[in-house]
C-alpha cells in the first residue's frame, strides 16, 4: 500500500460485525475512513503517521443512538429525579427537599415518575403537590414524559383554568366541575416551558451543558446520536451544534429530527448537511405512552378498561395527510408509534404515500405493541423499527398487568422482528431511559431488568443473541438514515468509528454485559474519549 495512512490500529480483536464472530487484528485509516483491514503481521508493512496499539482488546463498530433528545437530556441535570419514589408521600418528601434549595419564585421541576411503582396507583394531582408548596410553582413529569402534573400555583401562572384551551396535541384532565385536576398530558411541555424558562439560565451554561452530554455519549462508545429536537427549545441546541461543528469540537456525529416544516421551505430536508451534522427525519406523533395510558390500543387497557388511549390527531385522515405532505416535500418520515391501533394507522399512512422505488425508509419509533397481521404487512413495506431495548427495564415486571397476557406476547418482540426479516435498531429515548448501550443490549438478551427480575423471564421466546443485540446499536442502526454504506461495520470505505471495550462483549455472560466499560472511542480515526 503506497499511501501514507493517517492511523494504523493494530493488536486488537476487531469484530467487523459483517457476520457473527468475524474479526480482524488491524485496521488502516486515511481521511477518517477505513482503507484496509487484516492481520498484525500485514499491518507491519503499512506506513502511517500514527500507530495505535489496541493491546489485545475487543473492538466493535461504534454505537448509534437512533432516538433520543439532546436538549431534554441536558436539562434533566437541573431537575429532580423522582424515579426511585414509590408513593405520593415519597414524591412530596423529595420535592420538599428541593424547595429548601431554591430562591423565591423559582420553579421546582421534576421528572421520571413511574406510576407502576407508586403504591397509590395514580399520579399526584394539584392538591397533592400543593402539600409541598402553594407559593412555589411545581411541574413534574412521568417516566415517559407523556404525562405531567402541576400544583395550583403552576396552573395559576400558566393560566390553565376552566376556560383554558390546550394547544394542539395536548390534553388537560378535569374534574366533574370542569376544573383542571393538575394532570396534563401529551404535548403540553412546550407550552409550560414558556413560563418555566430554560433550566440553564445563560447561553454559555447551556452550551457547556450540551458539550457535557455529547462527551458523556462518547464515553459510552457512541459516535452518532439521532436527536428529536422539539420547537422551541431545540432551535438553540441546533445552532449550538452548528457552532461546535464549525469549531471541529463535536465528539459525536449528530442527526437532527424535526417536528415542523420551517426548514423545508428553505430546501432543508432529510439528508441536508454533512457527515458530522445533518437533518434526519420529519418526526410525527400518533399516540402517547403506555405508562400514562395514552398509547392508542385496539382494545382497552387491562388495568384501565375505560380507555384505549389517545390519538394526537383529531382524525386518522388528518394524520395521513400530514405524513403525505412531509413525504412529498422530500423528507424521511419518523413516527412515534406505540399502541397496536397506532401501528394500524402508521401502516395505512405508509401505504397511502409510499412511492415504489423510493429509497427512503419509514422509521417507526418505539414499535412496542404489534399483532401478527401487522407483522405480515410490515414485512412488505420499507420500514425501520427504531426501538429502545432499555424500555424493558420498566416493563418486564408490569407489562402484563397493563395490556394483558395476549398483547404482552408480542411486546418488543425482538426475536420475531428479526425472524420476519425486519430491520430493527436500538436507541434510548434519553432522558426517558438511561443511554448506556450495554444496559440496552443486556435487556434485549435477557428480557430481565438489571437485578435479574422477573425470575420467570418476560416472554423468553423473544430473547436474542448478544451478536444480534449489538447489531441493534451499530450494524442495523446504520440503516436508520440510509447510512449502511458508510457506518455500522468495519469494512473498507466506511468511517473509522470504533469503540474499544475492557471486555470481549461476545464472551461475557449475559447478566454481566451491563458492567462492560469503554476504554476508547474513536471517531473518524481520532480518539475522542479515553478512560
Amino acid at each position: 500500500m503506497n499511501i501514507l495512512m493517517d492511523q494504523v490500529f493494530y493488536n486488537g480483536k476487531i469484530y467487523t460485525m459483517v457476520k457473527e464472530k468475524d474479526f480482524v487484528e488491524a485496521v488502516a485509516v486515511y481521511d477518517g475512513k477505513i482503507m484496509w483491514t487484516g492481520s498484525n503481521s500485514e499491518a507491519q508493512g503499512i506506513d502511517a503517521k500514527e500507530r495505535i496499539d489496541l493491546q489485545g482488546k475487543c473492538v466493535i463498530p461504534a454505537f448509534k443512538d437512533t432516538h433520543m433528545h439532546l436538549t431534554y437530556t441536558r436539562d434533566r441535570f437541573k431537575q429532580v429525579d423522582l424515579s426511585e419514589c414509590y408513593s405520593l408521600e415519597e414524591i412530596n418528601n423529595v420535592l420538599k427537599e428541593k424547595d429548601k434549595q431554591l430562591n423565591p419564585g423559582e420553579w421546582i421541576v421534576g421528572y421520571r415518575i413511574h406510576i407502576e411503582k407508586l403504591s397509590d396507583g395514580r399520579f399526584p394531582n394539584r392538591y397533592d403537590l400543593d402539600k409541598v408548596s402553594t407559593e412555589r410553582p411545581i411541574y413534574v413529569t412521568s417516566y415517559c414524559g407523556h404525562a405531567a402534573m402541576a400544583n395550583s400555583k403552576a396552573l395559576e401562572i400558566t393560566k390553565i383554568d376552566k376556560e383554558f384551551v390546550p394547544p394542539e396535541g395536548a390534553f388537560v384532565d378535569r374534574d366533574d366541575n370542569g376544573e383542571p385536576t393538575g394532570i396534563l398530558r401529551e404535548h403540553i411541555t412546550a407550552y409550560m416551558m414558556q413560563y418555566i424558562g430554560p433550566m440553564f439560565k445563560t447561553y454559555d451554561d447551556r452550551m457547556e451543558g450540551l458539550k457535557g452530554i455529547l462527551n458523556k455519549y462518547a464515553s459510552y462508545g457512541y459516535t452518532t446520536v439521532q436527536s428529536n429536537e422539539m420547537q422551541p427549545d431545540g432551535e438553540e441546541t441546533v445552532r449550538q451544534l452548528v457552532t461546535l461543528k464549525n469549531q471541529d469540537k463535536l465528539p459525536v456525529r449528530a442527526i437532527i429530527d424535526y417536528t415542523d416544516f420551517t426548514g423545508n421551505y428553505l430546501g432543508i430536508i432529510s439528508g441536508f448537511g454533512d457527515d458530522m451534522l445533518k437533518a434526519g427525519a420529519h418526526k410525527f406523533f400518533i399516540d402517547g405512552s403506555l405508562n400514562s395510558h395514552t398509547a392508542a390500543l385496539k382494545e382497552p387497557y387491562s388495568c384501565e378498561p375505560k380507555t384505549k388511549g389517545q390519538l394526537i390527531y383529531e382524525t386518522d385522515q388528518d394524520f395521513i395527510n400530514a405524513v403525505k405532505t412531509a413525504y412529498n416535500y422530500g423528507n424521511t418520515i419518523a413516527v412515534h408509534t406505540i399502541g397496536d391501533y397506532a401501528m394500524d394507522l402508521m401502516i395505512r399512512a405508509i401505504e397511502n404515500c409510499y412511492v415504489p422505488g423510493d429509497t427512503r425508509r419509514f422509521r417507526i419509533i418505539h414499535a412496542m405493541v404489534v399483532n401478527e397481521e401487522q407483522l405480515e404487512k410490515l414485512k412488505k413495506l420499507p420500514v425501520i423499527l427504531d426501538t429502545q431495548p432499555n424500555f424493558l427495564l420498566n416493563w418486564v415486571n408490569s407489562c402484563k398487568q397493563n395490556i394483558g397476557e395476549e398483547r404482552a406476547r408480542l411486546f418488543l418482540p425482538y426475536k420475531t422482528y428479526l425472524e420476519k426479516g425486519l430491520v430493527v435498531t436500538g436507541g434510548s429515548d434519553s432522558p426517558v431511559e438511561v443511554f448506556d448501550p450495554f444496559v440496552g443490549i443486556q435487556c434485549a438478551v435477557t428480557r430481565q431488568d438489571m437485578s435479574g427480575s422477573p425470575e420467570e423471564i418476560f416472554e423468553p421466546q423473544e430473547r436474542i443473541s448478544t451478536y444480534e443485540a449489538v447489531c441493534l446499536y451499530n450494524k442495523y442502526a446504520a440503516y436508520s438514515c440510509n447510512e449502511e454504506n458508510y457506518k455500522g461495520t468495519v469494512e473498507c470505505g466506511k468511517y473509522a468509528d470504533f469503540a474499544v471495550l475492557d471486555s470481549d462483549i461476545f464472551e461475557t455472560e449475559p447478566s454481566e454485559i451491563k458492567n462492560i466499560s469503554v476504554l476508547k472511542t474513536i471517531l473518524g480515526g481520532k480518539v475522542v474519549y479515553e478512560k
